[in-house]
């Protein structure tokens, strides 16, 4: 009779660690999943901020210091446009353009006599505007 009490007593108390267990592991499972919707909420929350803060940057008005940067940028890929472009046709007007940005001695090298002399199969055109004008900001790698 002893034996028997010792051993459902035993299993008793195998029963109730296993149990209680389970019970910890599903508070536990219960408990991340919550905080994984939590996050995916905050997430989704923050995300939506992110998107209307970029809308607002966009609405306003550069800063003047931006302002003539991109003036620089334009007045750059412009010249550049003017420098590197070769070809017969529009010569004439590329090189009234190329006036008021060049001085006399860049337009002598870029443009030094009054129609195109190279012939008409050669063409030169730059293309990858994005190569000769990268941002390079003091932050961010090359």
């Amino acid at each position: 009779m002893k034996d028997k009490r010792k051993s459902l007593f035993i299993v008793f108390v195998i029963l109730v660690v296993g149990v209680t267990a389970f019970n910890i592991y599903l508070s536990k499972k219960s408990m991340s999943d919550g905080k994984e919707k939590q996050l995916k909420l905050s997430n989704e929350l923050l995300t939506k901020q992110n998107e209307d803060l970029k809308k607002r940057l966009d609405k306003v008005l550069p800063s003047a210091q931006e302002q003539q940067r991109r003036a620089y940028l334009s007045t750059a890929e412009t010249f550049i446009q003017l420098s590197f472009h070769r070809e017969k046709e529009g010569y004439s007007e590329r090189k009234e353009k190329a006036k008021s940005i060049m001085s006399e001695e860049l337009l002598q090298q870029f443009y030094p006599t009054d129609k195109y002399e190279l012939g008409d199969t050669y063409k030169t055109k730059p293309i990858e505007m994005k190569f000769y004008l990268q941002e390079n900001e003091p932050d961010k790698e090359e």
